[in-house]
């Protein structure tokens, strides 16, 4: 169902990004889940509900990996498929990408900053935008 999820992360990796994945699930089953997906190499942190004292929607998950990743709000883009997702990113003042990969007929009360109906496509702009952003 996901399809391009490995690839696409290890395409941006091998472009710079750094890579974490925020999650309400208790971090063994997330890490489980993450290393039969065969994506837990190419992350640079897994922050889960074991980590901080509210899970998504509260800012905390977004914070604790902004933190980890030692970045900014300013240079994080939250990629989520729930309104959970787009309401953390919302209060942790970060930029939302919200994937429609359940279908563009899906409900939001909260308006992300872009949609993307696949990870692909959400792969293809930000390496686009990484080229253009360094001069190549």
């Amino acid at each position: 169902m996901f399809t391009f999820v490995r690839e696409g992360l290890v395409a941006l990796q091998k472009r710079g990004f750094r890579l974490a994945v925020v999650t309400n699930k208790q971090r063994e089953f997330a890490l489980q889940g993450l290393e039969m997906a065969g994506i837990l190499h190419v992350l640079d942190t897994v922050v889960t509900l074991d980590d901080v004292a509210l899970g998504k929607p509260s800012p905390d998950p977004i914070q604790k990996a902004i933190a980890i990743l030692r970045t900014t709000p300013e240079e994080t883009l939250m990629i989520g498929d729930s309104r959970y997702d787009l309401l953390s990113a919302s209060a942790a003042g970060v930029r939302s990408v919200l994937l429609e990969w359940y279908g563009v007929d899906q409900q939001m009360q909260e308006e992300p900053h872009y949609r993307f109906s696949t990870f692909q496509m959400l792969v293809d702009e930000l390496l686009l935008a990484s080229v253009q952003r360094k001069g190549e």
